[in-house]
């Protein structure tokens, strides 16, 4: 019985277990009923101390708050004001936080932080952030310092950017709506920096041209601009239109080296396909007087090459096309982007024009020279 009516307890119990800050409205002191519904603790040096003598985590918010000291794990909840918050400064003592239906305005904020169904605004960026970002609206910068995970997210348009100065290797966002500017992704020195972005139907990314290493992922049907420079950005949209870039590779003559393959143009890399790419035909001038005929293929870059094109294993010439005489494909032969694993580059992806002779005698002299080769790119 004595166990049923300990104070403390049923505090606990008939106060959902937190303790209440305003401090508009609320008391000094740490002496009950101070921290409690009616008596809220207007302070953070009173509010920390009550926390502790009750061994709770959960802070009830009813006024703006800046912390100054370290909270310890907290757990700071909002009062639901209708789609308003109440600004909560973290100020940068370092600690795992975990908030909900606060604002969390500009500053550093330090640690591991966890924030859900909050507003992150600010003029000036929020800096130093990991973690998790969920249900959240960004109407600022937030400059991440470690991993970042956001899920089903919205960015204001013009306002919400996420940058990655700190060169970090893992991001993954999901969901996110709006718009969203993605800065200075680059390579991290542990390896290459992987964003994977997908998108909610209708919304947009811009990837601006700080993003000058690494790589992302971008899913879902949104619109995305794309100015970076030197970032792969590996374009895996589905349903949606697109702008294509046309243009037309060639390569100068090259010498046969009888029935082996030489390589004439080279489009592989040890990172994926950046973009989805359509091959719609090709040129090539024979020369040199060849005891043999030419033949032609695309493979892919891995290291026993697989056939990409045509259906049987080469195509040959004078018989399935003519030296300086433009060859369209029957269809266009497509490039898809590959993912790769988490960084674990294990093969080369693209495409490369290869030929040979039929005869094992031509070699120096006897060339074949790369006039045009249509391409399409998906942007």
């Amino acid at each position: 019985m004595r166990d049923l009516l300990d104070r403390v307890k049923l505090e606990k119990i008939l106060e959902g277990d937190a303790v209440y800050f305003d401090a508009v409205n609320g008391f000094a002191g740490t002496t009950h009923p101070i921290g409690t519904p009616q008596m809220p603790v207007d302070n953070v040096a009173d509010l920390k101390t009550i926390v502790n003598a009750r061994n709770t985590f959960r802070v009830m918010i009813f006024s703006d708050i800046t912390l100054d000291r370290n909270m310890g794990e907290c757990y700071f909840i909002g009062s639901d004001r209708s789609g308003t918050f109440f600004t909560l400064n973290i100020n940068g003592f370092i600690s795992p936080i975990v908030c909900e239906n606060l604002c969390i305005h500009e500053g550093d904020v330090g640690g591991l932080n966890v924030f859900y169904h909050c507003m992150l605004s600010g003029g000036p960026p929020i800096t130093n952030f990991r973690g998790y970002l969920i249900e959240c609206n960004i109407i600022c910068t937030i400059s991440v310092s470690g991993f970042l995970f956001m899920f089903n997210c919205w960015g204001e348009d013009g306002a919400a950017a996420l940058d990655l100065t700190g060169g970090h290797l893992y991001y993954f966002i999901d969901g996110c709506g709006g718009q969203l500017a993605i800065n200075n992704l680059t390579t991290d020195v542990s390896g290459p920096s992987t964003m994977y972005i997908h998108m909610k139907p209708g919304a947009s990314l811009f990837i601006d041209s700080t993003c000058t290493g690494g790589e992302i992922y971008v899913y879902g049907a949104c619109y995305l601009t794309d100015l970076s420079t030197g970032t792969f950005v590996v374009d895996m949209r589905e349903g949606v239109p697109r702008n294509s870039r046309c243009f037309q590779e060639t390569a100068p003559a090259k010498n046969a080296a009888g029935l082996g393959w030489v390589t004439i143009l080279d489009r592989t890399f040890t990172t994926p396909v950046i973009r989805p790419t359509r091959i719609r035909g090709i040129r090539v001038t024979v020369a040199g007087g060849w005891a043999g005929k030419a033949r032609i293929r695309i493979v892919d870059g891995a290291g026993t090459p697989n056939l990409i094109f045509p259906f049987q294993g080469y195509y040959e010439q004078d018989t399935d096309f003519v030296s300086g005489t433009q060859l369209t494909f029957n269809f266009p032969v497509e490039i898809a982007p590959e993912e790769n694993n988490f960084g674990a580059y294990a093969y080369k992806s693209g495409y490369q024009i290869e030929f040979c002779s039929t005869a094992a005698g031509d070699g120096p002299g006897k060339t074949l020279e790369l006039n045009s080769l249509d391409v399409e790119e998906m942007r």
